[in-house]
């Protein structure tokens, strides 16, 4: 389902489920006379998603191949995502908690704005729970917005330990399913 109620401009709700894109610092400063020594500068960015299962059945959530992050710039217009994989992880059972009824479960993707000084590029870069990050190039500082499409379209997953050859799968039921994207969120890059 892709339809909702949105709270605070930040959270919608889909089927008694809540999803809420966090990000409690909006506005990064790039000091321009601050840098390492190879001429970039990486700055951490606190990004994540908070889902809360306001239904009275449990729910499996996860941001394992299921949370795609989408930037929009100050003139309304999508930036593109270029994929990079470092390496294909493994899924396990941790990366699939389960929300009791009343519970909220939250994913904080490793996410970074980053500057490239020696070519004054500007780019986000936000990490996919498969292995891999999400790359934005961001043209200036200035106003960006983000939001979060979380999709999930089966009610079962499989994992398997690495660790353990010939056993059998675990599975994973009650995952809960759907399409939801969060409303976006506002911040700022600023030179300083």
């Amino acid at each position: 389902m892709t339809s909702g109620e949105s709270f605070e401009n930040s959270a919608v709700q889909v089927d008694g489920v809540q999803f809420e894109t966090l990000m409690p610092e909006r506005v990064f400063s790039i000091p321009v006379k601050q840098f390492s020594p190879d001429g970039n500068m990486d700055i951490p960015v606190q990004l994540g998603i908070c889902i809360t299962n306001n239904t009275p059945i449990p729910f499996r959530f996860s941001s394992y191949g299921r949370l795609t992050p989408e930037l929009m710039g100050a003139d309304s217009q999508f930036l593109r995502g270029v994929f990079l994989r470092i390496r294909r992880l493994k899924a396990k059972e941790s990366y699939f908690p389960l929300a009791m009824p009343g519970e909220s479960v939250t994913f904080f993707p490793n996410a970074m704005i980053i500057w490239f000084k020696r070519v004054n590029e500007l780019k986000i870069s936000i990490a996919k729970g498969t292995g891999g990050y999400c790359n934005f190039d961001l043209l200036n500082p200035g106003g960006y917005h983000v939001r979060f499409i979380y999709r999930n379209e089966n009610e079962v997953d499989r994992i398997k330990d690495r660790g353990q050859e010939g056993t059998k799968p675990t599975l994973l039921e009650r995952l809960w399913t759907g399409r939801v994207i969060t409303p976006f969120v506002k911040f700022c890059i600023v030179s300083s």
